[in-house]
């Protein structure tokens, strides 16, 4: 987050805007919220627990496709694992 995210934000906005992140650990640890205070940037970090408001999708129809999509990726890695001779 820190080596690639920050950049492309600095690099991609101006100054006076504003990121929303939510509590994923890379996005509060101390090295990231620095790095935003250093180059002069602000963000917000979103209450804990706010995903059923934010993103409803999430935890409803979005949250079933994902773990298919997960089933089915799962399957192919581990189907083509074992029809690999050369592993």
């Amino acid at each position: 987050m820190e080596k690639y995210c920050v950049p492309y934000f600095v690099q991609h906005s101006s100054p006076n805007s504003l990121l929303i992140l939510d509590n994923y650990g890379s996005h509060t640890c101390n090295e990231v919220t620095s790095a935003f205070e250093a180059q002069k940037r602000d963000y917000l970090h979103l209450a804990p627990s706010i995903t059923p408001i934010c993103q409803p999708i999430d935890i409803g129809v979005g949250s079933v496709i994902k773990g298919k999509i997960k089933k089915y990726h799962d399957e192919w890695v581990l189907n083509s694992w074992e029809c690999d001779e050369n592993l």
